[in-house]
């Protein structure tokens, strides 16, 4: 868990590389429907209600934890990314930080609801 926020290939990361305190992390998803054997994911081309669901928990500080965050984006496949909102919980937690803006949500074009 570790790894995932304080190694360069964890998939964490980029949203804790500057943190000025250390977690441990485990990010993941949930798939919401099936592939076909020939079908290809790709979250813009689908139904909101259809995307994967984004997954992370995380404690801090790694070293003496004082906190427990667990995080389910439903349908999140396409939109902010956990870690981003994880980082943001953290620094509100961690350091007093109220900057609680998140990105501006990419554009998504309309899916088919039957998809």
């Amino acid at each position: 868990m570790y790894g995932v926020a304080n190694r360069p290939n964890g998939t964490a990361h980029k949203y804790f590389a500057s943190a000025p305190y250390k977690i441990a992390a485990k990010s993941g998803t949930a798939q919401v429907f099936g592939l076909k054997a020939n079908e290809t994911y790709n979250a813009h081309k689908i139904a909101e209600r259809l995307r994967d669901h984004k997954l992370m928990t995380a404690f801090a500080p790694y070293n003496n934890p004082q906190v427990a965050v667990a995080i389910i984006l439903e349908n999140g496949g396409a939109g902010p990314a956990v870690g981003t909102i994880m980082r943001q919980i953290l620094d509100h937690i961690m350091l007093g930080d109220n900057n609680t803006h998140l990105p501006a949500e990419n554009p998504v074009v309309a899916a088919a609801e039957d998809q």
